[in-house]
């Protein structure tokens, strides 16, 4: 009972007794429970939840104005909260209460704020049931697959993933689209680092490349850097002999990052006809690029349709296989699997009618129970009535609303408990679709698709936005369209559709196919007077009469008429760097004492003509060195006597390519800063100081130095002419960088001192609202005082 007295004191209500469950209905007056959303979709109704709260803070600071107790300190409410007084409520606020255990009406939290561990976890799973990727392809990359944190599934497209050593760090990069964050892929990584991926990485067993009789280790760093590996092949029609592969290429330059690789798609049939698709080359518009080309040579290899024998400098010598993906893992699993009848209205008269079909106004039943034909979901198990059942909250999506039931389930035996992978029932004679036992669709829902693209070309995106306009109006939401793309096609993979695909008149195969398309662009109308582009001039810009610095090569060339040196450098690389320096004598034919006076002359002659050919090799290689003396890159000529002299005959074929492109690099018609950027440039300072494993691991800017280091640290290699190039550049860098520092005439404009944050705008616009508004205010003053006098 309330209590009053004569001294105007507020009143205090009795403490309302204790609730046991929560109310059904959103009680606006306590401000306190909210219903947990079903959806993730609701975050419309946390404007408007915020909304009602600020309004009914808005109604209780009136009514505590307009009341008797308006003098009073505070005001008790009837959950025994204390509420501001009016000069607390100048301010609108919303009240709110926080989440605890003896707050029985504690708002829960929202689907679309989920703690995305519960995604992890499910990743985790996948990941452990070969249904997403993590492959092994090189020494350092990895290919995994997408995955959609709000959906729990993998998005069938495929990244590269790289853990790099940096010094004594390491350095995760994912190339998915949250990759730039903490995501899955690197957690995933993080977590199992010990478990899953230090012991691959220590030995690299990746698999034998395509070559007969190469049995040799695979235990060499290098010989791990696959520029073309297979990490995945699906048959996806048996019939037909129809494949999927999937290809991890590398580029054409030196650097073996993920971020140089691409994926390359193959999808046909085993003779190579078929769509090739690439990650990075996608606007060919059906040409072919270099990664298909390399993709194409191990397709070749795998099929057998080549006879060629692969040598030690072909490409198939570093082309390999690995198996990495459960074959049966795609888009179209779902937990029903029986035929499904095609809709009346597309039944044809030889079709075979399976079972009647259900009554779209028939109630679906309020448990969905298990029976013989129950199947998991990875399809692996059937029921068991000897094992237990569990009951778990699923929801129906009809053509026009949605039905939350109950269905029956059985632990699958062999998944894993954290997949949650369950045994459900095949609900095929009720007229429903069961995805995942959590998300069932009608079979009128599913067929209305397929009625509505058939008669008017009706895409995913337009049908799933009709339907859920249509869910709207009955107070739900439908699914995203993703889940429902996957979702469609596998009930048409189950739907009864043989041998009917073909024109009564036209037959299979028409002779013509008729596209039509449109083209979208910008009306001019829209365009305004005040668009300019980004190179206008304005009058207070700064005038600068030096806009660029020249010779800024590692190679620049003199002011004189001679061929400038990095042409010179790059010419005898392209001309004699695949070269060895004894291969042309080795080829030249011996002379047989027997031989006939005319074959004699003959092998004479070729033998003369390999001679002159390593005399010119020899006479243009000097000439090069000559050269890069007199321009002040002594370390460049060393090395280059080193690699091509006759000393470098015994270095390895892979190694020699390596150098070539390093030469190629120091002699490219580009800037110094476009191989070694300042980031470059402090790794390089760390690794003339200290030329260990750990300095050359920072050398991550400059892959194909990196690499070389590697190589030669890995086999107990001598550094030094490396160390001494290394210097060279270092002299190099910094002398185009203060060069370019210091090439304004005209100082630049300094911002002030002080703490920079994007916020800055905003208070000078304050500073400068406040300003004027004291100018402003002073002027009336005066105004109002000339008044008065008057």
């Amino acid at each position: 009972m309330a209590n009053w007295d004569d001294d105007n004191e507020p009143f205090i209500l009795e403490p309302p007794p204790e609730i046991t469950q929560a109310p059904e209905a959103y009680p606006g007056h306590l401000n306190h429970f909210i219903p947990s959303p079903v959806r993730s979709f609701n975050a419309n109704r946390n404007k408007r939840r915020a909304q009602r709260k600020g309004e009914n803070g808005s109604k209780r600071r009136k009514n505590t104005e307009n009341g008797s107790n308006a003098g009073s300190c505070g005001e008790i409410s009837a959950m025994g909260d204390m509420l501001p007084t009016i000069d607390e409520c100048e301010a609108p606020m919303a009240y709110t209460n926080p989440v605890n255990d003896e707050n029985p009406f504690a708002p829960e939290p929202l689907a679309e704020d989920m703690d995305q561990d519960d995604a992890y976890q499910e990743f985790i799973c996948l990941v452990e049931d070969q249904c997403i990727s993590f492959v092994h392809v090189a020494t350092r990359v990895y290919v995994v697959e997408g995955f959609d944190e709000r959906k729990k599934e993998g998005t069938g497209i495929f990244y590269h993933f790289e853990a790099r050593k940096r010094g004594n760090s390491l350095d995760l990069v994912c190339q998915c689209p949250a990759g730039k964050d903490i995501c899955v892929h690197r957690r995933f990584y993080e977590e199992f680092r010990e478990a899953r991926f230090a012991a691959q990485e220590a030995h690299l067993d990746l698999g034998e490349p395509y070559k007969q009789g190469d049995h040799r280790s695979r235990a060499n760093l290098q010989s791990k850097d696959g520029d073309v590996v297979c990490f995945a092949r699906i048959q996806i029609d048996t019939e037909k002999d129809v494949w999927i592969s999937r290809f991890s290429v590398a580029g054409g330059t030196a650097s073996d990052t993920g971020r140089s690789r691409a994926i390359v798609t193959f999808e046909g049939i085993a003779s190579g006809a078929g769509k090739w698709q690439c990650s990075k080359d996608r606007d060919l518009h059906g040409a072919e690029c270099a990664h298909m080309t390399r993709a194409k040579k191990l397709l070749d290899l795998i099929t057998g349709n080549t006879g060629s024998e692969v040598g030690e400098d072909n490409i198939g010598d570093r082309m390999y296989m690995v198996d990495g993906m459960n074959a049966g893992g795609n888009s179209e699993r779902s937990v029903s699997y029986l035929p499904i009848m095609p809709p009346p209205w597309a039944l044809l008269p030889e079709d075979e009618i399976l079972y009647p079909y259900p009554s779209p106004n028939a109630d679906v039943p309020g448990l969905l129970a298990l029976d013989e034909r129950s199947r998991s979901f990875c399809g692996e198990h059937f029921f068991s009535p000897l094992a237990p059942k569990l009951q778990k909250d699923c929801t129906v999506y009809t053509l026009t609303h949605t039905m939350p039931r109950k269905v029956e389930l059985q632990w699958c035996p062999s998944c894993p408990r954290r997949r949650q992978c369950f045994i459900g029932p095949e609900p095929c004679d009720l007229g429903l679709f069961n995805y995942n036992n959590s998300v069932m669709f009608t079979h009128e829902l599913m067929n209305e698709l397929t009625s509505r693209y058939t008669s008017s070309e009706t895409p995913f995106t337009a049908f799933v936005q009709a339907v859920d306009r249509l869910y709207t109006s009955r107070g739900c939401r439908f699914v995203g369209e993703d889940l429902f793309r996957s979702a469609w096609f596998a009930f048409a993979t189950n739907q009864e559709l043989k041998n009917d695909m073909s024109c009564s008149e036209c037959g299979v195969h028409p002779k013509t196919v008729i596209w039509d398309g449109v083209t979208i662009s910008f009306a001019k109308r829209h365009l305004k007077d005040t668009l300019q582009p980004p190179t206008c001039i304005t009058e207070n810009a700064p005038r600068r009469k030096r806009t660029r610095v020249h010779k800024q090569q590692w190679l620049p060339h003199s002011n004189d008429k001679t061929t400038p040196v990095r042409k010179l450098l790059v010419n005898w690389l392209r001309k004699w760097g695949d070269k060895k320096a004894s291969e042309s004598m080795s080829k030249a034919p011996n002379v047989d004492v027997e031989a006939s006076s005319e074959e004699e002359d003959f092998d004479l002659s070729a033998k003369d003509s390999a001679i002159s050919e390593t005399t010119r090799r020899e006479g243009e290689l000097q000439e090069v060195q000559r050269r890069l003396v007199e321009t002040g890159a002594a370390p460049v000529r060393e090395l280059l006597a080193e690699v091509y002299g006759a000393g470098g005959n015994s270095l390895h074929w892979r190694l020699r390519k390596r150098y070539k492109m390093l030469l190629e690099q120091i002699g490219a018609e580009e800037s110094v800063l476009q191989m070694v950027n300042e980031k470059g440039l402090r790794a390089l300072k760390a690794f003339v100081e200290c030329p260990d494993a750990n300095s050359i691991s920072l050398l991550t800017d400059i892959p194909v130095l990196m690499m070389i280091l590697e190589y030669l640290s890995h086999n107990q290699k001598s550094l030094v002419s490396l160390v001494a190039l290394s210097k060279w550049m270092i002299q190099r860098v910094e002398a185009v960088l203060s060069q370019l520092k210091n090439r304004y005439d005209v100082p630049l404009q300094k911002l002030p001192m002080g703490e920079v944050t994007t916020e800055d705008w905003r208070k000078d616009a304050v500073t400068a609202f406040r300003k004027s508004a004291i100018v402003l205010h002073i002027r009336t003053s005066l105004v109002t005082q000339n008044l008065k006098k008057m």
